[in-house]
C-alpha cells in the first residue's frame, strides 16, 4: 500500500500477459492489499470473496503465482473443492519453475487434487519457514538494539543506524513532545478523559494517523479520536523509558481470565544488559523519578473515569448536594452535569438546558439547578475571595536523595527474581543470572552508602493574579483551579419561586475539606447500595 509497492503492477501484467497469450477475456479484478493468505481463507478476503460468493460469472481465476491464494493445505482443499463443484479452472502463472501451471477442475481429477495438495503443503512449508525468519530476525534484531519492525511506538520515528546497519528509533520531533505534555499533565492531576478531549480539539494526530501518513504521505481525511483506554496502556508501558520489550513466554496474545475475570495483554519484559538493569535501546521519553510519579497517580486511576463528564460541567468534584434525607442528615454527594427539557409557560420547548443534580436515589430529595445559572454565581464568587491574589511558584531544591537509583535497583532484584521463579533461567544461565544479581546487589549497598540532603522549596512571585489565569483557563483549567484551591459550593433544595432562581440555595467556602475522589467513590458506593 506503500508508494514503492510494485508487486500489484507486476502481477497484473504477468495475468495480463497469460489471458492474452491464452484467448482469456479479463472481466473482473480482485485486489486485497495487507491482506496474508496466511491467516486470511481465500472466501474471508474483502474483494476475492465476493468474486467467490458468485460462481456463474466466470470461468477461471488466474493467480500469479500459489502463494497468492493460499498458504494452508485446508484453504487449499476448501479451494479446491469450491472449483470442483462449480467447474472453474485455478491458473497459476508461475507455477513450479516459473512456467504456467492450470488445473482444470471442469471433471474429477484424482491427479488435479494430488498436485494441488502437494502445492499446497509446499506453500504451508514456505509460509512456516518465512514465519520463522521473521521471528528469529526480530530476536536478534532486539539484541543487538536495533528497530525489528512493526508499528512505530508514538513518540519515536524510525531512522538508518548511525552506527552500522539497519534502522534504530529516535525521538520524533512531532509527536515525542506530545508524550512529554500528555505525562506532565496527568502528573499535575488532569483527567485522561480531559486529556484526549483537549487533543481531539487540537487535532493532534493518533498513532494511526502517524502510521497511515508514513505509509500514504498524508494524514487520512477522517481522522482516529483519542481513546483513553489507548493513553492509559502507553503511559503505564514501560516502552516509554526507552526499553525494549519481549516476550519470553508467548503469553501477550494469548485471552488470560481468572474466575471471571479478564486481563489484559502483557507486553513483556524488558531486554536486561550484563549487570541486570534494563537496557535503553532508544531515547526515553520519561526520567526514572517521573515514569514512578507517573505510576503512582495511575495507580488512583484504576476506578472507572467514565462517571466524571467533567467536558462541559466546570463545578464537577466542586459542586455537592445539599439536599436533607430521610433521616434528616445533609445528603453531600458530589453533583453531576446533565440536561433537562426546558419550559416556557408551563409547556415543553423541545429545548433542553444543562444542570448539575444529585444521583443518589432513595433519599427523599432531588436536587437539580440550573448549570449556566450555578457556574455564573460561583465564578464571581471564587474570584471574589482569591481573583486579586498573586500567583506564585514553588521551586524546588531537590537536594541530594538517591531513593529513585534505589528504587529501581530494587525493581531489577525484584524481576530477576521473578524470572527465576517462573523458570527463565536453567542451569546453563546460572552464571549469567548471579553475575547480574551480584552487580545490582552491590549497586543498591553503594547508593545507600551515598549522603543525602533534604529537599528544599522557595517561593517566588510570577506577576500574575488568579483572576488573569482564570480568564485564560478553558473550561478543565478552570475546574482545576477550583478543586486545587479547595473550593467547595453546596447546593441545596430551593424555595418555590417561579421563575426567580433561589440563590439562597448556594453557599461557597475556599478551602481545605474532604477528598473530592473520595467522596464521589462514597457516592457511587451508596448508588450501588441503593
Amino acid at each position: 500500500m506503500t508508494d514503492n509497492t510494485t508487486s500489484v503492477t507486476r502481477q497484473r501484467k504477468k495475468n495480463k500477459g497469460w489471458c492474452d497469450a491464452n484467448g482469456a477475456k479479463i472481466i473482473g479484478e480482485a485486489l486485497d492489499l495487507d491482506v496474508s493468505a496466511s491467516k486470511v481463507s481465500p472466501f474471508k478476503r474483502p474483494k476475492l470473496g465476493e468474486w467467490l460468493n458468485q460462481p456463474d460469472n466466470y470461468d477461471a481465476i488466474a493467480f500469479w503465482r500459489l502463494d497468492r491464494a493460499v498458504r494452508s493445505m485446508a484453504d487449499m482443499a476448501t479451494l479446491g473443492e469450491w472449483a470442483k463443484t462449480h467447474g472453474k479452472l485455478l491458473i497459476f502463472v508461475e507455477g513450479p519453475g516459473g512456467a504456467p501451471l492450470v488445473l482444470d477442475m471442469r471433471e474429477t481429477s484424482l491427479v488435479s487434487e494430488l498436485i494441488m495438495m502437494l502445492l499446497a503443503f509446499a506453500a504451508q512449508m514456505e509460509a512456516e519457514a518465512i514465519r520463522e525468519r521473521v521471528l528469529g530476525s526480530r530476536a536478534e534484531l532486539r539484541i543487538q538494539g536495533r528497530w525489528h519492525g512493526g508499528r512505530i511506538p508514538y513518540g519515536w520515528m524510525v531512522v538508518e543506524n548511525p552506527n552500522g546497519k539497519g534502522w534504530v528509533l529516535v525521538e520524533c520531533p512531532e509527536s515525542g513532545p506530545i508524550v512529554r505534555e500528555i505525562i506532565r499533565r496527568v502528573i499535575a492531576g488532569e483527567s485522561i478523559y480531559a486529556i484526549a478531549n483537549d487533543l481531539d480539539e487540537r487535532r493532534v494526530p493518533t498513532a494511526s494517523d502517524l502510521e497511515k501518513r508514513r505509509k500514504t504521505g498524508e494524514l487520512p481525511k477522517e481522522r482516529k479520536k483519542w481513546d483513553h483506554n489507548q493513553l492509559s496502556a502507553m503511559l503505564r508501558s514501560e516502552h516509554l523509558r526507552g526499553y525494549t520489550l519481549h516476550d519470553p513466554e508467548a503469553t501477550a496474545k494469548r485471552a488470560r481470565r481468572s474466575e471471571g475475570s479478564e486481563f489484559e495483554a502483557w507486553e513483556g519484559r524488558p531486554m536486561l544488559d550484563a549487570s541486570g538493569h534494563p537496557r535503553i535501546d532508544r531515547p526515553p521519553l520519561i526520567n526514572d523519578e517521573d515514569w514512578y510519579k507517573l505510576q503512582a497517580v495511575m495507580e488512583t486511576k484504576q476506578r472507572p473515569e467514565a462517571i466524571i463528564h467533567s467536558a462541559d460541567s466546570r463545578l464537577v468534584r466542586v459542586a455537592f448536594c445539599g439536599g436533607t434525607n430521610r433521616d434528616g442528615s445533609t445528603c453531600g454527594a458530589p453533583m453531576y452535569g446533565g440536561s433537562k427539557k426546558k419550559r416556557s409557560n408551563n409547556k415543553w420547548t423541545g429545548d433542553h438546558v444543562r444542570i448539575y443534580r444529585c444521583k443518589i436515589r432513595g433519599t427523599g430529595h432531588s436536587v437539580t439547578a440550573d448549570a449556566s445559572i450555578v457556574d455564573d454565581w460561583s465564578e464571581k464568587e471564587f474570584l471574589k475571595r482569591v481573583g486579586s491574589w498573586p500567583v506564585t511558584i514553588q521551586v524546588e531544591d531537590p537536594g541530594e536523595d538517591h531513593s529513585v537509583e534505589i528504587a529501581k535497583v530494587k525493581e531489577g532484584i525484584a524481576r530477576l527474581r521473578r524470572d527465576r521463579s517462573a523458570g527463565l533461567y536453567d542451569e546453563d544461565d546460572e552464571a549469567e543470572y548471579d553475575m547480574m544479581m551480584a552487580s545490582l546487589i552491590a549497586e543498591r549497598k553503594r547508593l545507600k552508602g551515598l549522603p543525602s540532603r533534604p529537599p528544599g522549596i522557595s517561593v517566588i512571585a510570577t506577576g500574575q493574579t488568579y483572576a488573569d489565569l482564570w480568564h485564560a483557563a478553558n473550561e478543565e483549567g478552570k475546574r482545576r483551579m477550583m478543586i486545587e484551591a479547595g473550593a467547595r459550593l453546596v447546593v441545596a433544595k430551593g424555595r418555590p419561586l417561579g421563575p426567580r432562581f433561589d440563590y439562597e440555595r448556594l453557599s461557597f467556602a475556599i478551602g481545605q475539606h474532604d477528598d473530592p475522589a473520595a467522596a464521589e467513590q462514597d457516592a457511587l458506593a451508596r448508588t450501588l447500595a441503593a
